[in-house]
């Protein structure tokens, strides 16, 4: 949806390892305060105890590109934690929708 609206591919990874650092440059610094069980995971050390980041988000799909019930979509999409991300049929369902068809 980002790289729809940008034309350009928001996580350019050349390695899971990059594109993790990617993800979590974009969408701030995750624990397990925000992803209970993520130490879990197998590739949690590369990322768990890093230096603090911010969402920075906003600042790679402004306004002038996204809505702001489109930017409300793309960030429950991008929602790093599997149990808070939106579903694809709650996506479907999702405002930005109504919006986009009615501007068209």
């Amino acid at each position: 949806m980002a790289e729809m609206v940008t034309g350009k591919p928001l996580f350019p990874g050349k390695s899971k390892i990059d594109q993790l650092d990617m993800i979590f440059m974009v969408m701030g610094t995750i624990g397990l305060k925000s992803w209970p069980g993520l130490d879990k995971l197998d590739m949690a050390r590369y990322f768990l105890g890093g230096p603090a980041r911010y969402n920075t988000l906003r600042l790679r799909v402004p306004p002038t590109k996204l809505s702001r019930p489109g930017y409300d979509l793309l960030k429950r999409l991008l929602e790093v934690d599997p149990r808070k991300r939106i579903s694809a049929e709650d996506a479907l369902d999702h405002g930005w929708f109504s919006d986009l068809f009615i501007s068209i």
